[in-house]
């Protein structure tokens, strides 16, 4: 009986097949894509169940741009009625997982999908039909997208330093403190480049949670703002899923709280400041993300910063009480 293999050494057959198969014979050639596809499924699985935070979120993010590569290879007459390889990868949950091994995993991940994309690029030049063609271009498209899902680019490592040097709790124990709050989150998004993805959706991010965190402070303090409050929570809870599911979103963001004064302390000019704080952080997100909707590389990035245009529209006219659902 043949010895089972890691599926970082079945990810590396798959790699090498692909790059000595003929590209000429286009059947042999998606044969070898079809292989190269299901095999990093399989390590996006594995993924999944073995690691942790950052590893099995690409993974799960990587689900939708898989199942675009499988959709485009059935397109191939030749694929049709063809059967996922069976894999069987060495290894299980119960084993000692470290973090070199998820790294590796996540590596062979990258190189395959490179392999993959570059091979489906000569497969298309030297395939016959239109719909071969348009197989290979479709399914290159979606390798790409599978590498950059879980690659870390120079813009991710910056907004990810940028995520990390927000304080979960800043000092708001006064008027000039909430101020200072406010300033270095309005800061952060008018310096926020939108074309660079991961910057700008982070600058998004603690835009947002600084709006929520400064609108409980109101609501457990003025009766009139906890009823808006209460209206603004369902949208607030429908940014933070749009948001979160945009792939260049740093998986490092955190949620904010507030060093703060208990109700009784609380000054008349501390809750004038987070009114006003609340109303221009929400217009400067709602500033931002159409650019970042127009420039974003990701159809996932486009879709999340759209839809989070409109939901703080929405979130504008709950704090004005203007929103259907006022109370």
């Amino acid at each position: 009986m043949a010895e089972r293999q890691s599926i970082q050494e079945l990810l590396e057959h798959a790699t090498n097949q692909m790059e000595t198969v003929d590209t000429r014979d286009t059947t042999a050639a998606l044969h070898a894509a079809w292989t190269g596809v299901h095999t990093t499924g399989a390590a996006c699985e594995i993924l999944k169940i073995w690691g942790t935070g950052e590893y099995a979120e690409r993974a799960l993010r990587a689900d939708a741009i898989l199942a675009r590569a499988v959709a485009a290879l059935r397109e191939a007459p030749s694929l049709r009625r063809t059967r996922p390889p069976v894999l069987n990868p060495a290894g299980s949950p119960d084993n000692e997982t470290t973090e070199a091994t998820l790294r590796d995993i996540r590596i062979e991940i990258i190189r395959t999908a490179h392999t993959s994309n570059e091979f489906l690029a000569r497969t298309r030049r030297q395939a016959r039909t239109k719909t071969e063609r348009r197989v290979c271009g479709r399914t290159a498209s979606a390798v790409r997208d599978l590498a950059d899902c879980f690659a870390i680019t120079q813009r991710q490592r910056m907004a990810i330093e940028g995520a990390d040097a927000v304080p979960d709790y800043p000092p708001a124990r006064d008027a000039a403190e909430i101020r200072q709050i406010i300033d270095d989150r309005l800061r952060q998004l008018d310096a926020a480049d939108p074309t660079n993805t991961p910057t700008a959706l982070a600058a998004a991010w603690y835009g947002l949670v600084t709006v929520v965190v400064l609108s409980n402070f109101l609501a457990v303090r003025d009766p009139d703002h906890a009823v808006l409050h209460k209206n603004a929570l369902p949208v607030i809870a429908e940014m933070t899923v749009t948001l979160e599911a945009a792939p260049s979103l740093p998986a490092n963001v955190h949620g904010l709280g507030l060093e703060t004064t208990t109700p009784e302390e609380t000054t008349d000019d501390m809750l004038t400041v987070a009114r006003q704080g609340i109303n221009r952080l929400v217009l400067a997100i709602n500033t931002l993300l159409p650019r970042v909707a127009d420039k974003a590389e990701h159809n996932a990035d486009r879709a999340s910063a759209r839809d989070c245009t409109r939901h703080s529209s929405h979130l504008g006219d709950c704090f004005s009480g203007r929103f259907y659902t006022f109370l």
